[in-house]
């Protein structure tokens, strides 16, 4: 895109002057193709101008980049009578010229040279291509510059430095604004390229985050619930929302070997979850790894592993000889305040926790309590959560590739396969449920194509069908399984004095058979249009809104030029599909590398070509266009991974019957049940105050309350109750987290039960 800043401009019967300063945008394209033709013709521009030449006579090179060159003969100076052929004016009105006799000196300015030329030379251009023919034995353009002053001033990358010195007939002078390159252009230099997935060091190190992941207890035994709570770090706080919706933990044996893979979703920069131990599992070390699909693009240290002890049932841990208690930060303090200093079996306990944070303007990122019995769960060095815990204190490598994307939600993975068993590009569509959320998405030259940003829990019925380029259905769709980080090297496990026993070291109870309980439920929003649109929000905290006001004064244009001059960040660009210029829009050059969804009166638009519907209505009509950039995937879930252009028109009104539209004919899809995020459970202790209860059974609990998620209030206080169970112990409570900073913190409290 070229602006030209026009400050001069003279003509006669004998010149013209165009004087201005111009200003350069680059455009880029999704489409190869089309970066490839652009590119083309930036160097068709190139070659034969100007520009093309003064470099080429700067190198010596003049000749053998295509350029001949001529001058006037004595008494044909200034003269343009010439004849349809060259071969009679070459000798008579014209000699050849030899570009050595050019005179090359350094200007008194840096980076500048003289050009002393005292005669107009003809220049022919061997590798051009002209529709007006200077002569017509001759197929090359032709063009004749005069020296005014006997000399041109250039820089080295041929720019001329006094223009109105230079005088230009002929092809050159056909040369427009059209036909201007930026200074910095090289041949061969590629331009409208397909969106960069490299990231400067500085803002790979603005985009990463981290995972720490807390667990109830220090070591296990088979059976029992591993209960963690993961905590999201990031180098700049702002950009969570921007970042990963979806943490993927996993467990691991010290074979290397993966036996349970979890995806939960991050709930404002927390996770809660659970393994449940199977009663065979053998004893040994196990490792808990969490990661998000964004963080693979760095180095795998990055990714959180942490080892974990399954114990035998009949092996109990011994208290080590010699333990040293870390301290984590002397300027966070904890205060852990029981109702009482000791308890009777059954009772109820009452904690009060206040957080004293001497760092001005730092704030909790996640905050976890665990209360163990101290007989049955021994400390073990290292004690505490936060051991090898380390900040962000560098980045991957200098150039960091986005080769694994953002996941805004579940993701999926697939491949597209014609009825000849090959890959190829199609476009495929995936619809969720009946219709809860559907997209379609262009796959690649080889069939493969990746989109992420569904919102459900469990498993789903997706429904599936391709097309290929002439918008026929063919072929098949395949789901494939996303390959896991490798495991390239696993932490020291942790080594416990054990003690073989006769008995059994844990008792089976009935409520630890929990139940489970979601944190994500399925909500349906319905919200009604009011009959002044200009009031109506249907969807929430728009980035941007376009007034009815504005586009009543747009006398001409459609809806996207409109939205093309006063949307900040969106770009429509072009691109090449069956031999025809089509356009897509993105908002800026941002991670979401995907267009946003159209709505037009609260109804999405199925189809690939939103730009094409904005292009046909007219801005007048609108009442106003609502334009969310961030948070979109969670009002409009896959479809809203580019954000959202919601257009509301002045006689539009909502569907009367949203399920109506919902429905399709699932005969023509293909059927498959996926996988969503996994359903946390609910840490079920014992209610001794509640009656309705039975509590006949005894109670041997090790872990007597986990809270993943603990919440403070304005005076940065939180609370806590549950009830003790039979065993005379003491029961060791620890509050644990991290600051917003990144900073750990870990305070502990001890009381009795008698």
């Amino acid at each position: 895109q070229v602006t030209y800043f026009l400050k001069r401009f003279t003509a006669n019967d004998k010149a013209f002057t165009i004087q201005g300063d111009v200003q350069f945008k680059e455009m880029r394209t999704l489409d190869p193709q089309l970066a490839s033709l652009w590119e083309q013709h930036r160097l068709e521009a190139y070659n034969g101008s100007q520009r093309h030449l003064f470099i080429s006579l700067l190198n010596g090179k003049a000749k053998k980049e295509g350029f001949l060159l001529y001058a006037d003969k004595s008494g044909f100076e200034m003269s343009m009578k010439r004849s349809s052929l060259f071969s009679r004016e070459l000798g008579n009105s014209v000699e050849e010229f030899n570009s050595d006799k050019i005179e090359i000196v350094p200007d008194k300015n840096p980076g500048g040279w003289v050009l002393a030329v005292k005669k107009r030379l003809e220049v022919h251009y061997q590798g051009g291509k002209t529709s007006m023919r200077t002569y017509q034995d001759l197929n090359a353009t032709v063009s004749w510059i005069e020296f005014k002053n006997g000399y041109a001033k250039v820089n080295a990358n041929g720019i001329v430095l006094d223009p109105e010195n230079i005088l230009t007939s002929g092809y050159m002078s056909n040369l427009r604004i059209s036909d201007i390159l930026p200074y910095d252009y090289r041949p061969g230099q590629s331009g409208g390229l397909v969106e960069e997935t490299t990231f400067s060091v500085s803002a790979m190190r603005n985009l990463q985050e981290k995972v720490y992941v807390i667990t109830d207890k220090p070591y296990y035994y088979p059976g029992e619930m591993i209960w963690f709570n993961g905590i999201m770090q990031y180098v700049n706080p702002l950009k969570r929302d921007s970042l990963s919706s979806i943490l993927h933990v996993e467990l691991i044996n010290s074979e290397k070997k993966i036996l349970q893979s979890k995806s939960y979703f991050i709930d404002r920069g927390n996770v809660a979850g659970d393994f449940y131990l199977s009663e065979n599992l053998p004893a040994g070390s196990y490792y808990l790894r969490a990661y998000t699909h964004w963080m693979r693009n760095y180095e795998n240290r990055f990714i959180f592993i942490k080892p974990v002890m399954i114990v035998d049932l009949f092996d109990k841990v011994l208290l080590p000889g010699q333990m040293t208690q870390k301290v984590h930060d002397n300027k966070i303090h904890i205060l852990i305040e029981p109702n009482k200093e000791s308890y009777k079996p059954r009772e109820k306990i009452s904690l009060t926790i206040i957080v004293k944070d001497e760092r001005s303007g730092s704030s909790l990122s996640g905050l976890s309590i665990s209360v163990l019995d101290m007989k049955q769960v021994v400390s073990i060095p290292p004690d505490g959560p936060f051991e090898g815990f380390s900040g962000f204190d560098e980045v991957a490598e200098p150039e960091a590739k986005m080769t694994y994307p953002i996941e805004y939600g579940i993701s999926l993975s697939g491949e597209f396969i014609n009825d000849k068993g090959k890959n190829e590009r199609a476009w495929v569509t995936l619809i969720q449920g009946n219709r809860e959320d559907f997209t379609t998405v262009e796959t690649d030259d080889q069939g493969k194509f990746w989109v992420s940003g569904f919102q459900f829990i469990d498993t789903v019925e997706f429904a599936m069908q391709a097309k290929n380029r002439k918008g026929k259905r063919s072929g098949k769709v395949m789901i494939r399984d996303q390959d896991p980080p490798s495991i390239e090297k696993l932490p020291n496990s942790i080594s416990l004095p054990l003690k073989r026993e006769l008995s059994s070291q844990r008792f089976k109870m009935e409520y630890a058979l929990l139940s489970p309980g979601r944190i994500l439920e399925a909500v349906t929003i319905q919200s009604t249009r009011l009959e002044n649109t200009s009031d109506a929000k249907r969807y929430a905290n728009p980035d941007h809104t376009v007034s009815r006001e504005w586009l009543e004064q747009q006398k001409s244009g459609t809806l996207l030029t409109a939205l093309q001059s006063k949307v900040p960040g969106l770009i429509v660009y072009p691109y090449l599909q069956n031999g025809m210029v089509r356009y897509t829009i993105r908002f800026g050059l941002s991670l979401r590398n995907e267009q946003p969804i159209l709505v037009i009166d609260g109804q999405p638009y199925v189809g690939s070509d939103g730009v094409a519907q904005l292009t046909q209505i007219n801005p007048s009509t609108i009442d106003h266009v609502d334009i969310i950039r961030s948070n979109a995937a969670l009002q409009f879930g896959a479809r809203g991974n580019g954000g959202a252009i919601v257009v509301y028109t002045k006689n539009g009104t909502p569907n009367k019957d949203p399920k109506a539209s919902m429905s399709f004919d699932k005969r023509f899809f293909q059927l498959m049940k996926l996988m969503g995020y996994s359903t946390p459970l609910n840490f079920k202790s014992p209610d001794y105050g509640n009656k309705d209860e039975d509590h006949s059974q005894p109670d041997f609990r090790s872990t007597i309350y986990w809270q993943p998620h603990v919440t403070t209030n304005e005076k940065d206080e939180a609370y806590a109750t549950f009830f003790v169970a039979d065993l005379p112990t003491q029961y060791k409570i620890i509050v644990a987290g991290i600051t917003s900073e990144g900073i750990p913190f870990q305070a502990e409290r001890i009381v009795e039960v008698k």
